[in-house]
């Protein structure tokens, strides 16, 4: 008896999958990629090489921060930006210590050590004291590149600083997002 309900369902739900998704998952959905019709490579929806993020700033910043950056800066300023071994950035705290993305993207790059040879014993607009809110590696000197670093300073800026997106990228790329992320892609 189960066996005859399976017989006659199964097919109903796969004549009602084809009649509904026709020519098959749009591209993006169930894992679909476009395929360059003259190359036949597999790439993004957006043309894109496929594997990369699409040159969206954003989201690459969002990839450094939780996962690909050695170490994560979620492991010292917590997945909420609430803060751990280093200092907070939830509720507009990053904002505070670096108005300016470009200060926030240097302190970034140089981490502790480097700030405290090449620009002083303090940083941020509150001039808070290097090293005092524990050690920042320098994400330069651990192979991130310019974008990649701009990236996930504009992530945090957005997530935690509750900037603007557009606005705060104009701010960390200059209006040239798009081309930083490709770049960082590449």
């Amino acid at each position: 008896r189960w066996l005859a309900a399976t017989f006659v369902v199964v097919p109903l739900v796969a004549l009602f999958y084809a009649a509904t998704f026709a020519s098959g998952p749009g591209c993006g959905n169930g894992g679909a990629l476009a395929i360059d019709p003259v190359t036949g490579i597999a790439e993004n929806c957006d043309g894109s090489e496929f594997g990369s993020l699409g040159g969206n700033p954003l989201k690459l910043g969002a990839a450094l921060y939780t996962v690909e950056a050695a170490p994560t800066c979620q492991s010292c300023h917590g997945a909420d930006g609430g803060g751990g071994t280093g200092p907070a950035f939830a509720g507009g705290a990053i904002i505070e210590t670096f108005p300016s993305c470009a200060a926030h993207i240097e302190w970034v790059a140089l981490g502790t050590n480097r700030w405290r040879d090449e620009v002083g014993e303090t940083y941020g607009a509150q001039a808070k004291p290097v090293g005092g809110g524990g050690v920042m590696q320098s994400y330069e000197d651990s192979g991130l590149t310019a974008a990649e670093i701009a990236a996930v300073v504009l992530y945090e800026r957005v997530t935690f600083g509750g900037l603007d997106p557009v606005t705060a990228e104009a701010d960390c790329f200059g209006g040239e997002g798009e081309e930083g992320a490709e770049a960082a892609n590449n």
